[in-house]
This record gives C-alpha cells, structure tokens and sequence, in this order.
C-alpha cells in the first residue's frame, strides 16, 4: 500500500525567516586568568594550570582533567568556552540553590516541615 507524502504544513513566506541568534560582540581575552575572572565561580584558582589563553581555548574535557580540575568546575568551563565559542556574551552564571532538600529529598522534607508545625 503506498502512502501519499504530505507537503509541507507551513507556506513558503513562513519559512524564510532566520531563526538564528543575533551576533554578540566576541570579546578578545589576553590570559586564562582573564577570562577565568571574567566567568566567576572563583575559578580564577585554576589559572596557573594554564599557560595561555590558547591553552584554555583549545583545552577539551580530558585534558582539563587530566590537569586536575574538579568535574563541576571542569563542565562550568567547558560550557562558558562553549558560550564564547559561538559569540554569546560571558557572565558569571551562579550556582542554583536547593529547595526542600532537593529534588530527591523534597517529598520527605515537606512532610517532616509540615508534621513539626502541626
């Protein structure tokens, strides 16, 4: 049994428009250390395991450990070098904060909060 092939849903018009990002000014760093400083997380610590920015901007994960470096630490910097990589702007992105214990936690700690103030 042969199946007809639905043509496209949207017009042609729809289509056409860009859906990519807008260009973010690339900002040039001069040491590891800056763009360390620049990404927060106190990961400034780690700029002695580099030698240049270079270094930095090619490390891949392996290499970041086997320099060492924690795997939170080494995921938050792999991802910044990511964000720089495709032009998007460098902030610090803080930590987030468990509520309620945690996901996992959540349902046991409501239940303990709500049972103590009864």
């Amino acid at each position: 049994m042969l199946r007809v092939v639905a043509k496209a849903q949207y017009p042609a018009a729809v289509r056409c428009f860009s859906t990519s990002h807008a260009a973010y000014a690339q900002v040039s760093f001069q040491s590891s250390e800056d763009f360390l400083k620049k990404i927060g997380r106190d990961t400034v610590k780690l700029a002695e395991k580099f030698e240049t920015w270079d270094e930095l901007k090619n490390s891949t994960s392996s290499d970041l450990k086997e320099k060492g470096i924690e795997a939170r630490e080494r995921r938050y910097i792999m991802s910044q070098l990511h964000r720089y990589k495709n032009g998007e702007p460098i902030r610090e992105i803080p930590r987030g904060k468990k509520t309620w214990g945690g996901e996992r936690k959540r349902n046991l700690v409501q239940a303990l909060f709500k049972a103590g103030q009864s």
